[in-house]
C-alpha cells in the first residue's frame, strides 16, 4: 500500500521542515506562496494570511501534528517544504527521501492502479495507473528518473516533457505517461483550498 510509504513521524518532521523555512529570510511572493499553500493544506483560518510565514506555522503547529502519517495534506506540506529548499540550499538526504516517499504517495492517490511502475532509485518504487495489473518480472509500463527531477516534476517546476526531453526521466509502455497527473503537489493542495471555499 502507498501509506507504507510514509514514515510513522511525518507530522513533527514537516513541521520541523517548515519551522526551519519560515526562520529563513524569504522573498514576498514567496513568503506569499509558502502561507497560501499552508493555509489552503491545512484548512486554516483565512485570518491568519495576514500573519507573517512564522506566526502562521506557529499557529498552525497544532494542525501538523493532529494528522496521521497517511495524510494527503503532510504530504503536500513535505514536498512543497523540501522543494523550497532544493531552490535555495542541498537538502540532507533524510527529508529528500521523505519528500520523494511523500509525493509517491500523492500521486498513488491521485492516479490509483497497478498498471505503471514509478522507480525513483534509490529512493522507492511505486504502482499506480489504471490498466492490467503487472505482477512478475520487468512491468510493460515504467517510468524512472532521479529524486531531484523527480520533486521537480511532482511540483511542476519542470513539466514532464522538458525532463523527458532532458534524459531524466524515462518512460516506457503504452500507459506510462503520468503527465496528466502532475503536478502532484500543486494540484493536491489546491483542490484542497477549492474544496473549502463557500
Amino acid at each position: 500500500m502507498s501509506r507504507r510509504l510514509l514514515p510513522a513521524n511525518l507530522a513533527e518532521a514537516v513541521l520541523a521542515q517548515w519551522r526551519s523555512i519560515a526562520a529563513e529570510p524569504l522573498a514576498g511572493a514567496t513568503t506569499e506562496h509558502l502561507r497560501e499553500v499552508l493555509l489552503a493544506t491545512l484548512g486554516a483560518d483565512p485570518a491568519l494570511a495576514g500573519d507573517d510565514l512564522a506566526g502562521v506555522v506557529e499557529r498552525t503547529a497544532p494542525r501538523f501534528t493532529a494528522r496521521r502519517s497517511g495524510d494527503a495534506g503532510l504530504a503536500v506540506l513535505c514536498g512543497e517544504a523540501v522543494v523550497h529548499q532544493l531552490d535555495r540550499h542541498p537538502v540532507d538526504d533524510g527529508a529528500l527521501r521523505m519528500a520523494v516517499r511523500a509525493t509517491l504517495f500523492l500521486l498513488a492517490e491521485e492516479c490509483p492502479g497497478k498498471a505503471v511502475e514509478v522507480r525513483v532509485p534509490p529512493v522507492a518504487a511505486i504502482q499506480c495507473g489504471a490498466g492490467p495489473r503487472h505482477t512478475r518480472g520487468t512491468p510493460p509500463n515504467t517510468v524512472e528518473t532521479d529524486p531531484v527531477t523527480w520533486l521537480a516534476v511532482a511540483s511542476g517546476r519542470l513539466s514532464w516533457d522538458e525532463a523527458a526531453d532532458r534524459g531524466s526521466l524515462t518512460a516506457s509502455g503504452p500507459r506510462s505517461d503520468l503527465s496528466a497527473h502532475l503536478p502532484v503537489i500543486c494540484r493536491t493542495w489546491r483542490l484542497a483550498a477549492r474544496s473549502r471555499e463557500p
